[in-house]
């Protein structure tokens, strides 16, 4: 039977084992226009349901179970104003319809639960449930999939517990999916063995992430924290939203992320004082607009205020999917510093001449200008470059870019520098 490219290019991205959309019960967008909700009294009481005690060797099996549930809280509190209190309950099933006043997180497998799951039960391994008055949560559920198997230790094809867990607490406090590589929110988290690696180094929130709830709960952080609010348009356009991303203007570290409404407003609090480069990009209906907006000086509680209309050009050259080793997906890599891999890309392009793989960030340098293509059809191919990583790089996500003489294009936090461990030697180019 004879494959097609596209096809070829879908069970490309399949070697990364799979993701799976982590689907919450409503969402809530963090830009200027819309409401953002948030818990109005603490500590948000949370019920750990005896089932997740009773189902304790399918989510680990040396480690105390409400010890993974606090320390998937804890990264969240460490980060803002937010204080949780655990205690253990019968309950089983999550509220349906109304609240009942119970905070819940459970893996049994009630009609209930497996109803609020819905037709993707076999592939989510979670999903959370928000009741909310106006701005305010009121309750909130999780419900974790007893049909899927979790981890603690990195064991293949397993999802990692406090990865999950910890993402659908930042649903339960308010926060929604979000399309950035090195999220925990992000919409996609992979099972261990994506790029031959356990996902316990997808645990900790991103820098982004830390902004983001700061914004919403505060922080008692001394130098935090600043803010930066304005509009960008795009000229001839009526609606064109875009990502708006910070990134340290001397290191290129990502420090905050979000997504402008249709109209280009857009806020972002939680940053930490500094001196930074702010960025813009969108895509819309053939026309792409990528820019770099200038370099900004943030005192802490201080707001910058930007207003500006930049000019979209009529080309093709984006980029969706980053990995390791023949291995595809929309998970940031992860690297170590003083080290040297093949970093695998596929694009959208209207031509391969004269494209270059740059990062933002002086510590990360391609090896040389050229570009390996390992498939090509039309306007899409799969490319890899070397890339290296140099020992003074810091913990954190950082950038790439692809660029032509005419055009650029972000892969906004694609790279995360982790010093949890090394990672498999076989990605190494060298």
């Amino acid at each position: 039977m004879k494959i097609s490219f596209l096809q070829k290019i879908k069970r490309f991205a399949i070697w990364a084992v799979n993701s799976f959309v982590f689907l919450c019960f409503i969402f809530f967008p963090l830009n200027i226009t819309a409401k953002t909700l948030k818990w109005k009294k603490q500590p948000i009481k949370i019920a750990i349901s005896s089932s997740l005690l009773e189902h304790a060797n399918q989510i680990s099996n040396n480690e105390d179970i409400v010890n993974l549930v606090k320390r998937s809280a804890e990264r969240w509190e460490a980060a803002a104003n937010i204080k949780f209190e655990f205690f253990i309950s019968e309950k089983r099933s999550i509220s349906t319809d109304a609240p009942d006043g119970i905070n819940l997180i459970t893996i049994e497998s009630t009609p209930d639960n497996i109803a609020f799951l819905g037709e993707d039960v076999d592939k989510i391994p979670a999903k959370t449930k928000i009741f909310y008055s106006r701005n305010n949560i009121i309750e909130a559920d999780i419900v974790l999939n007893p049909y899927i198997k979790f981890s603690t230790d990195g064991k293949f094809g397993t999802f990692d517990f406090e990865t999950i867990l910890t993402h659908e607490i930042g649903h339960l406090i308010g926060l929604e999916h979000v399309n950035l590589y090195c999220s925990i929110m992000t919409p996609h988290l992979p099972r261990n063995g994506t790029y031959g690696i356990p996902q316990i180094f997808f645990r900790d929130l991103s820098q982004a992430d830390i902004s983001v709830i700061r914004s919403i709960y505060g922080t008692n952080h001394e130098n935090c924290c600043a803010s930066v609010t304005g509009r960008i348009t795009v000229l001839g356009e009526k609606t064109f939203p875009l990502q708006i991303w910070l990134e340290d203007a001397e290191s290129g570290r990502l420090q905050a992320f979000n997504v402008s409404n249709p109209y280009g407003n857009f806020f972002i609090g939680g940053i930490e004082a500094g001196k930074y480069r702010l960025y813009a990009q969108g895509i819309k209906n053939g026309k792409i607009v990528s820019s770099e907006l200038g370099v900004i000086l943030l005192k802490p509680a201080s707001t910058f205020r930007i207003f500006r209309s930049i000019e979209p050009k009529a080309a093709n050259l984006s980029a969706e999917k980053i990995g390791f080793n023949g291995q595809l997906s929309t998970n940031s890599i992860i690297v170590n510093p003083s080290s040297t891999y093949l970093v695998y890309l596929s694009i959208n392009h209207d031509s391969l001449q004269e494209i270059q793989i740059e990062s933002t960030s002086p510590n990360i340098k391609p090896i040389a200008d050229i570009i390996t293509v390992h498939e090509s059809e039309g306007n899409l191919s799969v490319i890899s470059i070397g890339l290296d990583l140099l020992e003074s790089l810091d913990e954190g996500a950082y950038t790439l870019k692809i660029r032509n003489k005419n055009l650029e294009f972000f892969l906004v936090g694609a790279i995360v520098m982790s010093n949890k461990g090394k990672i498999p030697k076989n990605f190494f180019l060298f």
